[in-house]
């Protein structure tokens, strides 16, 4: 009962939260889709070999993935940077490897790679609602026949983007070392046992030279001591309500600890209050 009541609040009752953080998931997902979305020729890596020569198939691990809320990001990202618009902030190369182009067909001619992505969730009530995301984003799930979910059109008019749906957990991950060219956690670290455990997990199934895509709020510093102690102070609380998400973790020092590189920013997330304090980046394995 609990996890079904949590998953319908993270679902419903996010909403401010999402508004306040859309301008760093619309530069953080860009960014991504650009590196996704690159030939292996342009350094971006190899990926799995798709056979026959088809393209090469591009793999992401979303971790904590929810009630799915960042599903839409991927499709805006991944429709701008194969349309090569990039959304402001995709490179230049993208466009001149996408063109102007938004069916699968014409990727594929266009050495798009093809694009996985695997999101993993303790919870099944959570999982439920994420399927609902991503055919509303127009993924097709794993085991549909074609393109786009549920009747839909695909990414960016028809780029063929296949997500699956995992139980599993973030200290655990069921998955070989380097299966992935990328892994995407926001909103994660701050309620899994050990954030320790989970990053060296995500080391090991990313690539070499892959990249980490981390949204988290996190613990204000020591120069801020009144909101620091107020975070430690409700922290108990706030485990027992949200699902054991803690207030006062130092994020931002596990991650660099356990070995990301790339340029992890810190900044307050206005309107947020106790929560304000984030970290986000995309760094590299």
């Amino acid at each position: 009962m609990y996890d079904s009541y949590f998953a319908t609040a993270m679902r419903y009752g996010m909403d401010d939260y999402e508004a306040a953080i859309r301008p760093v998931k619309r530069q953080l997902f860009a960014e991504l889709a650009s590196y996704l979305t690159r030939p292996a020729s342009a350094g971006s890596g190899s990926g799995t070999d798709g056979g026959s020569g088809s393209p090469p198939i591009r793999r992401v691990l979303e971790v904590g993935v929810g009630t799915g809320p960042n599903y839409a990001w991927y499709s805006e990202a991944l429709s701008a940077a194969v349309a090569g618009t990039g959304a402001g902030t995709a490179t230049a190369a993208t466009a001149e490897v996408a063109g102007p182009t938004t069916t699968a067909a014409a990727a594929a001619t266009a050495g798009l790679p093809r694009l996985q992505v695997v999101g993993l969730d303790p919870s099944p009530a959570m999982l439920r609602f994420a399927e609902e995301s991503a055919r509303a984003a127009g993924m097709r799930l794993a085991g549909d026949a074609g393109g786009g979910g549920d009747g839909g059109d695909g990414i960016g008019g028809g780029l063929d983007v296949e997500a699956s749906l995992i139980e599993g957990s973030a200290e655990a991950l069921p998955f070989a070392d380097g299966e992935f060219d990328a892994a995407v956690v926001t909103l994660v670290l701050c309620s899994v046992p050990s954030p320790a455990v989970a990053l060296a997990e995500l080391r090991r199934v990313v690539r070499p030279a892959g990249r980490l895509l981390l949204i988290e709020h996190v613990a204000a510093p020591p120069a801020r001591p009144l909101l620091r102690l107020a975070q430690s102070a409700l922290t108990p609380l706030q485990r027992l309500m949200a699902d054991g998400c803690c207030l006062n973790r130092d994020t931002g020092a596990a991650v660099r600890a356990a070995g990301w590189g790339g340029v992890l920013r810190e900044f307050d997330l206005e309107g947020m209050s106790i929560l304000a304090p984030h970290v986000a980046g995309l760094l590299v394995r």
